[in-house]
């Protein structure tokens, strides 16, 4: 299997504190990383670094 290097979008962050697409890129980036992909997280909340495997990305 090919390792991709994924991009997700449009959410306020990880670990999912607000609402239903948080828990879904939360749970989608979780799995993609098991299966052996890059994951980042582009949000706009400072958090950690790197949760479950996937890397958070903020704008501040």
């Amino acid at each position: 299997m090919v390792s991709l290097k994924i991009g997700i979008l449009g959410t306020r962050g990880v670990p999912p504190r607000y609402g239903g697409f948080e828990t879904f890129a939360a749970e989608l980036g979780t799995r993609l990383v098991a299966r052996g992909h890059e994951v980042s997280v582009y949000c706009r909340a400072r958090g950690e670094r790197t949760w479950n495997g996937a890397t958070s990305i903020s704008r501040r």
